[in-house]
């Protein structure tokens, strides 16, 4: 409940419920009339930031009896992290009356154990959904391993049963074809899939992504080829490339470049690109909530942890190619050449990562 009422205005109910570096959530509505949406004003060390309805859905507040409906939740982003003891106000758009809780200050957590994180995830962030966006031999694979820990196997898509019987990411159709109902309780979606499939997933969906210098994405994609079997068993690496490189040159680019869930999604498919791809990927990796570098992975991860309060711990490298071949120079020179929006796409992530690095020192 609403730590005051004024005389003459509607009785305000509500919470800020939880703080983290990138966003703050809760719930409001009018006692005497709950179907009136709250609309709430969000200050930050005194300063308006933005402005929301509170209007998402919280199951639990109407399983609970809290609310006859449960549209009365809201999730917002904060435009930059928040830094240790920041204080946060949610207060009531037109009276400014505060909600229970508010104001409110970001603390940066440390050491909280498995379980706690757990509960947090399945409660705090309730209304928050995450797309992980694996790109091939990212290290996307040790990061996936911790996802699985911190989030129950069912609110995951896929599962580690559903990837043991697919082999493998299933196709993204799958997850297209289910029904309502049966994506309601996933929260973390993660696959080899392009950035534009997070729209299959609704609101409130924050998207995580590594990216990696394209040479050595490039080079461990090859030697993974070579290892899976007798198609490339006695090849070198420049005849492994000359066979693959339609399919894998610019792979990064090719993640971001779709801006509509009707083109087609194929990624192995060759396609020529030009700057205009590069220009979407650009804008489409800049809307994504968290950007990691795969050569300052612990950097990633502890930048991750301060947003969302994961606390992921120290990861082991998991999926590493084996057998690894020497790389002429030649080779290199050629895979720069054919990755030209690759390599500037990385360097565009690189600075978008050093400006969210500085946001939370």
């Amino acid at each position: 409940m609403a730590n005051s009422e004024k005389k003459g205005l509607p009785e305000l109910k509500g919470r800020l419920g939880l703080i983290t570096s990138a966003f703050a959530q809760g719930w409001a509505f009018y006692g005497d009339n709950p179907q009136s949406k709250v609309g709430l004003e969000i200050r930050v060390n005194n300063s308006m930031v933005g402005r929301i309805n509170a209007e998402a859905y919280r199951a639990d507040l109407r399983n609970s009896g809290v609310h006859p409906t449960g549209y009365c939740g809201y999730l917002y982003s904060f435009p930059e992290l928040l830094k240790a003891g920041d204080k946060v106000d949610i207060v009531e758009r037109d009276t400014g009356r505060h909600l229970a809780g508010s104001p409110g200050y970001y603390q940066l957590k440390t050491g909280a154990p498995a379980d706690e994180i757990r509960g947090m995830v399945d409660t705090a962030q309730e209304d928050l959904k995450f797309f992980f966006i694996h790109i091939p031999k990212t290290a996307g694979t040790s990061f996936r391993l911790k996802l699985y820990e911190i989030f129950h196997q069912d609110q995951i898509y896929p599962n580690q049963q559903m990837i043991r019987a697919s082999k493998g990411y299933p196709h993204h159709r799958i997850f297209w074809n289910m029904s309502g109902d049966e994506k309601t309780n996933i929260k973390v979606f993660m696959g080899h899939y392009p950035s534009i499939v997070h729209k299959l997933m609704g609101e409130n969906v924050h998207r995580l992504v590594f990216l990696r210098h394209p040479i050595q994405r490039t080079i461990s994609n090859l030697n993974h080829f070579r290892n899976l079997g007798a198609k490339h068993k006695n090849a070198s690496l420049e005849q492994v490339y000359l066979k693959s490189k339609s399919h894998i040159s610019n792979l990064q680019v090719r993640y971001f470049m779709k801006n509509d869930l009707d083109e087609d999604l194929d990624l192995s498919q060759p396609e020529a690109l030009d700057r205009e791809h590069l220009r979407i990927a650009k804008k489409n990796l800049s809307q994504c909530e968290f950007i990691g570098i795969t050569e300052r992975f612990s950097e990633s991860i502890e930048l991750l942890n301060r947003m969302y309060d994961f606390n992921i711990q120290e990861i082991a490298t998991r999926n590493v190619s084996r057998n690894r071949e020497k790389v002429s120079y030649s080779l290199m020179r050629q895979i720069r050449k054919d990755n030209k929006f690759d390599m500037e796409l990385y360097r565009f992530a690189l600075r978008l990562f050093q400006e969210r690095l500085r946001q939370t020192d």
